[in-house]
């Protein structure tokens, strides 16, 4: 290997070029040694932020990174490495180590797919997942938008918290086969996101607004702003009210969330390899011969109105065009369309081009044309719930979920929010949710916390992680107690 520079990068963002990167992954690939597969992932980041506390800006920071993941296998052996040195000497030193381990069968013995069985599928085209702007914004232009976006806080006495995130990346994969046959492919990215926390300096409300989205001129940072403080000031000393089953109108964060955990669940992975005579939700019953549930596919499974999709072209998603991405309706009109596997798992959604749909962290779910004033306005009592925080699944079977509501809870009295309401904890299946759903509104991108930085090397598709979800009236959601915190 000859020596070459990567202490800079030519990429007027700071990130490493497309050029940059070939020449790693074209060293790597000519110094193999072993009749197996390969797959080099290089990677480049750039991270820069501006937080806040106390309605005064608290820290700046700029990150740079650089990764190669250097993955071997054969047949059913593997090794793989991850090394932040791009020298020649370390490059070499990493992709013996890896040969050594896969030759040991160090890491792992079971069966594997062959990275370029995964590679060699159809590419999702016209997708948009780059901004030069969520590059070029200074950290000087940043801070006077951070002293704007405190100032409403500040003028009523609040304190108000958050940050601004620009995240920039630059990827090349190859896989190269036992038999020499390459798949290259280069990808970038953007990803900006804003929050704006403001509570009351006697703790007694909190309100709360944020928006992640690929391209940093589509968030309004003084406008999320705004929104909070209107959220801290209509939550104002809460009253306390019993838990139990509520109409409730699930503003689209929330909404979001909810879902979310749908997306964690079976829904995004069909296999179902355990013992047990359940096959989930999405499941009739169990084959024992092949000791998997038989899918519930062409069933309605939810409201009709209901469809919760993922398109690698949909502008508004900006997901990575990487291989395998396709694009997909779990639900279909309330329909259960599509399940997908787990990495390594059967898929029971396999195509006939042998190319599989695998889940990834960004959805669409399709909205109405209801305004959250109109189904306020048509509500006798029920509560508007802004946000959820802590969700988790606590039934696989019934995907029974449990979590606080935040940031806002607001009782609803013959068709006019009347007063703020201490949060509640839930205990609700989001299928039982979306099963009762008497209106929805307009979809619209929510906040979504991503990237997810130690998936960025090795699954790309997670590094977006954008949401669009409507606003939904539902009923008879299970409020099961309250809770002091705001």
């Amino acid at each position: 290997m000859g020596n070459t520079n990567f202490e800079s990068s030519d990429n007027e963002f700071g990130l490493l070029s497309s050029e940059q990167i070939d020449r790693v992954m074209d060293k790597l690939a000519k110094s193999r040694r072993l009749k197996a597969n390969y797959r080099f992932v290089v990677s480049s980041t750039i991270n820069s932020d501006i937080r806040w506390a106390r309605n005064r800006a608290s820290m700046t920071s700029n990150r740079r990174g650089v990764n190669v993941f250097i993955i071997c296998r054969i047949d059913t052996s593997g090794s793989s490495i991850l090394t932040n040195q791009l020298d020649d000497v370390s490059l070499e030193g990493t992709l013996r180590e890896v040969e050594s381990n896969c030759l040991r069968g160090a890491d792992y013995k079971r069966p594997l797919d062959s990275p370029i069985e995964k590679s060699f599928v159809p590419r999702a085209s016209n997708t948009v997942t780059w901004s030069d702007r969520t590059l070029t914004r200074s950290i000087e232009e940043a801070a006077a938008i951070v002293k704007e976006a405190t100032s409403p806080a500040e003028d009523q006495g609040f304190l108000s918290a958050g940050f601004i995130d620009s995240y920039g990346m630059s990827m090349g994969v190859v896989d190269v086969d036992q038999y020499d046959r390459y798949d290259r492919n280069f990808y970038r990215m953007t990803q900006a996101q804003c929050s704006s926390t403001v509570r009351h300096p006697q703790g007694t409300s909190s309100g709360w607004a944020g928006l992640a989205r690929y391209d940093l001129n589509k968030i309004d940072e003084i406008q999320l702003a705004k929104l909070a403080v209107e959220k801290c000031l209509s939550s104002v000393n809460p009253v306390r009210i019993e838990p139990g089953r509520y109409t409730v109108i699930l503003e689209p964060q929330a909404v979001g969330e909810l879902v979310q955990t749908m997306l964690d669940s079976p829904l995004a992975y069909a296999s179902h390899r355990d013992k047990s005579e359940r096959g989930g939700p999405y499941f009739l019953n169990v084959n024992r011969s092949l000791n998997r549930g038989i899918a519930k596919l062409g069933l309605k499974i939810v409201d009709e109105r209901i469809t919760i999709s993922h398109d690698p072209s949909d502008p508004d998603l900006g997901i990575l065009p990487v291989p395998g991405t396709l694009p997909i309706k779990w639900i279909d009109k309330g329909v259960l369309n599509e399940l997908t596997h787990s990495y390594g798992g059967y898929s029971l959604s396999e195509l006939n081009d042998g190319s599989r749909r695998e889940r990834r962290g960004s959805f669409r779910m399709d909205g109405g044309n209801t305004s959250i004033d109109e189904m306020i306005a048509g509500t006798e009592r029920g509560l508007v719930v802004a946000r959820f925080s802590k969700l988790r699944q606590i039934d696989a079977d019934s995907l029974l979920a449990t979590g606080v509501t935040r940031d806002g809870l607001w009782l609803i009295e013959k068709g006019k929010v009347s007063k703020a309401v201490r949060n509640f904890r839930i205990t609700e299946s989001p299928l039982f949710a979306l099963n009762n759903v008497e209106e929805v509104g307009a979809a619209q991108p929510i906040f979504q916390p991503g990237p997810v930085p130690e998936l960025d090397y090795l699954f790309p598709e997670f590094a977006l992680t954008q949401v669009i979800a409507p606003t939904l009236k539902v009923r008879d959601f299970s409020f099961t107690s309250t809770i002091d915190a705001i």
